[in-house]
């Protein structure tokens, strides 16, 4: 990419985190997002493995709290830190997913207004303090990692990079087996036999013992007497209720998120 495109997506990334920004700090965080950045506040005073804290199902540790607990060590606010750190990763993802694009020829712009220009209702739900933008984002840099270093010469940077991302995403977020683990490796598995390039398998490989070291250090940390994750089940099929409102949440949520949702407004 060009001097030019790089100051250009910097002026992209800016003026998206202004913009979200200014959504953001009309938004009052619910319960939860709040006790996200008490927990990162907590951290920032040393209670690194978070003992005593139990978490539900998921640690968010490395793809949000950490930011949270920076900016708390260097005195910003909890209020200003409730839309700044998620005004900041989601343009950064805005902004990843730009370079994406325009690396595969592809028009970038589409995926700006896909994701830069939204209504206010979808801006809020992606101004949520503690959600899944962060893990979204290490995904994204993660295929980029991968794109340009398959078209050149693989270096064992490229292996540690992908295999630290892919650790704090598996350790941080459930949600990365389905939006990360499963499609990716199904990805590289598709393109290892189309292409025979055992960088592939090489990648594939990186991220499962990334994936299989994110649950052992799981597993140390809540044996050891830190944070616990007492929503965390054993693996089960949905029951048929659950099921049907799994569709409905779905169907609901994604009309309400283009601001599409028509039932019971007057034609």
């Amino acid at each position: 990419m060009t001097k030019h495109f790089n100051k250009l997506l910097f002026l992209v990334f800016v003026i998206l985190v202004a913009m979200n920004c200014y959504l953001g700090s009309g938004y009052t965080p619910s319960s939860d997002q709040s006790s996200g950045i008490i927990i990162a506040n907590d951290i920032a005073k040393g209670n690194i493995f978070l003992t005593g804290w139990f978490l539900s199902t998921v640690t968010f540790y490395f793809t949000d709290l950490i930011w949270y607990a920076f900016l708390s060590l260097v005195g910003v606010s909890n209020k200003v830190q409730s839309y700044l750190v998620p005004s900041i990763l989601i343009s950064g993802l805005v902004t990843f997913c730009i370079i994406l694009s325009a690396h595969k020829k592809k028009f970038p712009w589409a995926i700006f207004f896909s994701f830069g220009i939204l209504g206010v209702y979808s801006s809020n739900i992606f101004n949520l303090a503690v959600s899944h933008i962060g893990a979204y984002l290490y995904t994204v840099i993660i295929y980029i990692i991968i794109e340009r270093s398959l078209l050149d010469k693989v270096k064992i940077s490229n292996y540690c990079a992908v295999f630290f991302l892919s650790l704090a995403i598996f350790f941080s977020d459930d949600i990365s087996k389905y939006s990360f683990l499963i499609p990716f490796i199904a990805s590289l598995a598709l393109d290892l036999f189309s292409t025979r390039k055992k960088n592939c398998l090489y990648y594939a490989v990186v991220i499962i013992i990334a994936f299989i070291a994110s649950k052992v250090m799981l597993s140390a940390i809540q044996d050891s007497g830190g944070f616990q994750l007492p929503g965390v089940g054993g693996p089960r099929f949905a029951t048929q209720e659950e099921f049907i409102n799994n569709l409905y949440f779905l169907s609901i949520g994604t009309l309400r998120l283009f601001e599409a949702y028509f039932f019971g407004m007057n034609i």
